[in-house]
């Protein structure tokens, strides 16, 4: 669904039947939903965001809404493919194919987990989850994020967040 757009029943971004053109997306891998903002992986590898702003978990500069999804090319160039997106309530996370993480948006409980309460509007590499670790999977609570890692030996669960 188009964010901004309420529909009763759900339809598909590409349908031609409500007077839009088709959009680009060939195939979806992966979508997330944020408190009022969306992330999806094309089958390129490609994210796209689109909804509100506010804080830049869109990943784009500005505090614009984005009602159609719009590609964030930056993410692209620095590492090429992602495989997986989560979402926060305002904060987004990236994980790509050579298993990094990106994260951008609100950052007021250390939930991007860059060491310091600064939002990101353009996509932040997370140091701390360098290889050696091998991070499996990401998650994204409301002001929280959560990322599953693995190394030879040793394997756990990484939590961002202020208690």
């Amino acid at each position: 669904m188009v964010c901004g757009q309420q529909r009763p029943t759900p339809w598909l971004m590409n349908a031609t039947g409500f007077g839009l053109a088709a959009h680009p997306l060939v195939r979806v891998q992966c979508v997330a939903a944020g408190g009022k903002h969306a992330l999806l992986v094309d089958g390129s590898g490609a994210v796209w965001s689109w909804g509100v702003n506010t804080s830049g978990q869109l990943g784009i500069e500005g505090s614009r809404k984005l009602l159609t999804p719009t590609c964030i090319p930056l993410l692209y160039q620095l590492q090429g493919p992602a495989i997986k997106v989560a979402a926060g309530h305002e904060h987004s996370l990236v994980l790509t194919a050579s298993r990094l993480v990106y994260t951008f948006g609100r950052n007021d409980t250390y939930q991007l987990g860059l060491h310091h309460q600064h939002n990101q509007s353009s996509p932040q590499q997370v140091a701390a989850l360098a290889p050696p670790l091998y991070v499996e999977d990401i998650a994204a609570g409301s002001n929280h994020s959560l990322c599953a890692t693995s190394q030879r030996l040793h394997a756990g669960v990484c939590v961002c967040v202020r208690v």
